[in-house]
């Protein structure tokens, strides 16, 4: 379900601040959030774990990454603040049912081959168990006060479809793609090469047995374009350097083989292929209202956060 992101990859990634260990009782605090501390400890954890999430390139400087990773956590902790303030509630239906939907995606045959592999990443079943609640109540709120106030009317189509007719130009061929990238360093160990490969091709499979791609790119993808749901755009015969520049080889609502590259590995998924006329506005308006319910998702996130952060008290160290 799309609630819970990356809950067996990365399960530290959103639920850093909730963990206590002695390193972060003892370290230095590196900002304050309302009366909530994240400790240099968290900092470099969180570093660790959300680089490739974060748009965080191996290029920053050290100073800028602190700076991203730093301000991750700090919305993080503010967005679980307001989900407390709210009272955001999880049911048991909803928790047990976000359980069985990892179950199924990491294809974990047993309950204690569930736990094993929570306790493998350093954790007790109750801590992940609370962490996964703390998922889901940031992923209704979100729902709540920014996705569910986001307005499509048939005016805004008809004047994006008007304004931004080099789009549907297809006098060449085009792609509209969705992709999933699983990062993965070029000098990963043969063993994480080997996981990396088999969860791609688990996702292969559940994408072409009618699995939501934006859905699977949402929970699974280390690519900044994962919280659109791996919406890269539209894209002209030569606009695209390997590996997608495969799209144009595949048909329209097809999915790609995992594609390694230096990044990691790659699932491409066509959306949709053109070329030779004009599209016409009824084909395009429902690419086009995707795109602009994604935009406007994206907006009103943003104008949400800041007013959460006006409101709050932060002092970074």
């Amino acid at each position: 379900m799309k609630w819970i992101t990356k809950a067996v990859m990365c399960l530290g990634c959103l639920t850093l601040l909730s963990t206590t260990t002695s390193a972060e009782i003892v370290d230095r605090i590196v900002a304050v959030v309302n009366r909530k501390v994240i400790t240099l400890y968290q900092l470099r954890q969180a570093e660790q774990q959300i680089r490739s999430q974060q748009n965080i390139s191996p290029e920053d400087s050290p100073e800028a990454r602190r700076e991203k990773v730093l301000n991750f956590l700090i919305e993080n902790e503010l967005i679980r603040q307001e989900a407390q303030e709210m009272g955001v509630l999880v049911s048991d239906e909803e928790l047990q049912a976000a359980l069985q939907d990892i179950k199924q995606r990491n294809d974990i045959q047993s309950d204690e081959q569930f736990r094993r592999i929570v306790n493998q990443e350093g954790r007790t079943w109750a801590e992940f168990l609370e962490d996964i609640r703390e998922q889901i109540k940031i992923a209704k709120l979100i729902n709540r006060e920014v996705r569910s106030r986001v307005e499509i009317s048939e005016d805004d189509v008809t004047l994006y479809y008007h304004t931004h007719q080099d789009e549907f130009e297809q006098s060449a061929p085009a792609v509209h793609i969705r992709h999933i990238l699983l990062g993965l360093d070029p000098d990963a160990t043969p063993a994480a090469e080997e996981a990396a490969q088999a969860q791609a091709e688990d996702l292969v499979q559940q994408l072409r047995a009618g699995a939501d791609f934006s859905t699977l790119a949402q929970e699974y993808s280390d690519h900044p374009s994962a919280d659109a749901g791996g919406e890269l755009g539209t894209f002209k015969e030569g606009d695209l350097a390997p590996p997608f520049d495969v799209a144009f080889t595949m048909d329209a609502g097809e999915i790609s083989d995992p594609i390694r590259s230096e990044m990691g590995l790659h699932i491409i998924y066509v959306e949709d292929k053109t070329g030779g006329e004009q599209a016409s506005f009824e084909n395009a308006k429902p690419l086009i209202r995707r795109k602009l319910f994604e935009q406007q998702s994206a907006a009103l996130y943003q104008e949400w956060l800041d007013t959460l952060k006006e409101k709050a008290y932060i002092e970074i160290k």
